[in-house]
């Protein structure tokens, strides 16, 4: 073996121990961080569900999670509180929908009227294309008509 191969095996075995260390690094990281999901427990995991769902009526556009208001710290300990006494999550949010009223919910209803806000874009869509689709017929029938009358006067 001559100096210069000496040195790309060397270089070669160098690139891989670091890409072996760099590796190890990552996957040490990455279970380094675990432990810190696994100590939360299922009613900090539904307090947290239930509290990104509920608005802030003092922020408005920030759940009760993010915000720091007093508000915010309230709705956060009557979650906990209900949640101890054994209310699903339904019932939970539908306790702060029957005092603050559906605003408070970041997921909208889709029941009633609101299921015909949800419905009127595919509505207009589906109207849109008819419109299309009549125009273009009717075009077609004219170019056709006005086609074989141009010919019929020859």
């Amino acid at each position: 073996m001559n100096s210069k191969n000496i040195y790309l095996y060397l270089h070669a075995g160098f690139s891989r121990l670091i890409t072996i260390i760099m590796c190890i690094m990552v996957l040490l990281h990455t279970f380094a961080l675990s432990p810190v999901w696994a100590i939360e427990s299922l009613e900090e995991t539904r307090e947290k569900n239930i509290a990104e769902q509920i608005r802030c009526i003092t922020c408005e556009h920030e759940n009760i999670v993010s915000s720091r208001t007093e508000f915010a710290k309230s709705a956060r300990a009557v979650i906990k509180e209900r949640i101890s006494q054994g209310y699903s999550d339904e019932e939970i949010i539908g306790y702060f929908i029957d005092k603050y009223g559906q605003y408070i919910s970041f997921k909208p209803s889709t029941t009633g009227y609101a299921s015909v806000i949800w419905l009127m874009p595919y509505m207009l869509y589906f109207i849109a294309i008819c419109l299309v689709y009549f125009v273009m017929r009717r075009n077609i029938h004219f170019n056709v008509s006005s086609d074989a009358y141009n010919s019929i006067e020859k």
